[in-house]
This record gives structure tokens, sequence and C-alpha cells, in this order.
């Protein structure tokens, strides 16, 4: 057994809730597999950040939340084009796992994990490899990934102010 870097806390960290969904340990799970294919060279921080998110990627899609569908369509409203500097692919299919959204997720994470002043091309082999292989992981799990019922319509209404600003925060 691999040893475990990604934990649940690191997992409920990113999500607008305290108390554990039973779907949070699959993909705590699902995180660490992701982080175990990252390459060495990239810093800790940005290898588990890469691992979250990815992870936080599919369970977007899977549990219906829509914070990525609501980024493409925001994007393709103000510039004309579903996301930055990648050309969506024949194949591209919104609501599933695609390659291009992979390559801004792993882009943009590391990016933001850099040194001030330092920049990552977008378009770069490392950004490629890493995304190709967080696909053939998150593709096949798209199948067995179970749904966080919480998330389901979870922006849907508000129960009074606090509430609303612990989902909007």
């Amino acid at each position: 057994m691999k040893k475990q870097h990604i934990y649940l806390n690191d997992w409920l960290d990113i999500h607008p809730y305290s108390k554990v969904q039973p779907s949070d340990y699959y993909f705590v799970e699902l995180a660490n597999r992701l982080y175990d294919v990252v390459d060495d060279g990239v810093p800790e921080d940005s290898r588990k950040d890469l691992g979250l998110y990815a992870a936080a990627y599919l369970e977007d899609i899977i549990s219906g939340l829509g914070l990525w569908n609501a980024f493409v369509e925001g994007h393709r409203r103000l510039y004309g084009r579903e996301l930055p500097f990648y050309a969506l692919g024949t194949d591209y299919e919104s609501g599933y796992v695609n390659v291009e959204d992979l390559r801004f997720i792993v882009w943009n994470t590391c990016q933001k994990g850099m040194k001030r002043g330092l920049y990552l091309d977008p378009l770069s082999e490392e950004v490629k490899v890493h995304a190709d292989k967080f696909y053939g992981i998150l593709d096949e799990a798209y199948e067995d990934a179970p749904e966080n019922s919480l998330l389901e319509n979870f922006f849907a209404g508000f129960d009074g102010e606090k509430d609303a600003q612990m989902k909007l925060a």
C-alpha cells in the first residue's frame, strides 16, 4: 500500500461543509492516486493541490454541483470560447471528464503554486503529460465514483443570510 499524502481534512478544507460525507473517503483515495502519478519534481504543495483539485473536478461532475460548468459557460460568454489556451477536441463533451479541462486545471494549479514572477507555459509538455495521466485515472473512475448528495443542488437555495454567506464564501 502506498503512503497516504492527502488526508480527509485536506479534502474537507476545499469543501463548503465540515461534516464528513460517505463519498469523501472515495475521493480522498482518488486524490492520493492522482498525487502518486505527479512527477517528483513538482513541489509537494502543488502535488497535493493537483490531486485534490482533479478529484474535486470529478466530484463536481458526478454530483452535479456545476462549478466547472459555470466556469466554462462564463468563459464562453466573456471570451467566445470554453477554456483559456485550449481548443476543444471533437470528442469534448460537457458533463464528462475531458482532457482539455484537466490541462487547464493542471496549468492553473501549478501556475498558482509557482514563485512570483515565474510562468508556466500552458501548452508545455509537462502540463499535457500530467493531464493525460489524470484523464486515464478519472475516465476510469467516472463509472464508479459516488455522488455526494450534499452537493446536488447545493446552490439551489439558502436557509438565511448565514447559510448564503457560508455557501458563497
